[in-house]
């Protein structure tokens, strides 16, 4: 395997910031998975806002895109002020909003409940306003978490996954 044999980021970094300038050298093709994006994304998923705002402060805006959901992983809070300054007040509001957003949405899908019906034998109306509770307590148990931006498709099959059948 030879991913061992990749640069690390901080030497991606210095390469982009320092010897391109100096030598006059431009970034093309920064999407090409064969290319220098490719290396950065390499370690999204391990310094994913590291990895952002190194290709934020390139301007490879397709590399930022892929490597932005692996941001959810972490809380805005993280990010350092050097990242901050890499990646600029416009990549830095995109990921704040970004974050911002999906933490919306969640909060949105969890607050539909499910639709009622006419109660009958195997669900009286009693049964029905026992699953909205239950429904709420669960929405709650995720929405008050510490970084409730991220909870997965699993953290949502454990939690509602016991509503099956149910509604």
């Amino acid at each position: 395997n030879c991913e061992r044999f990749a640069p690390s980021l901080d030497v991606i970094a210095h390469v982009l910031e320092s010897c391109f300038p100096r030598y006059g050298l431009h970034i093309i093709g920064a999407g090409d998975p064969s290319g220098i994006g490719a290396l950065i994304l390499k370690h999204a998923q391990s310094a994913p806002i590291r990895a952002y705002s190194l290709a934020a402060s390139q301007g490879m805006e397709d590399i930022c895109i892929a490597s932005s959901e692996f941001t959810f992983q972490v809380t805005m809070d993280t990010v350092s002020e050097v990242d901050a300054l890499r990646m600029g007040a416009v990549y830095l509001w995109r990921l704040f909003m970004l974050h911002a957003n999906v933490l919306d949405t969640l909060k949105k899908m969890l607050s539909l409940l499910p639709a009622f019906h006419e109660p009958n034998g195997s669900c009286t109306s009693k049964d029905q306003q026992n699953l909205v509770i239950a429904w709420r307590e669960a929405a709650g148990s995720i929405i008050c978490k510490p970084a409730p931006q991220r909870t997965t498709t699993d953290d949502l099959i454990i939690v509602f996954g016991t509503f099956r059948g149910q509604t």
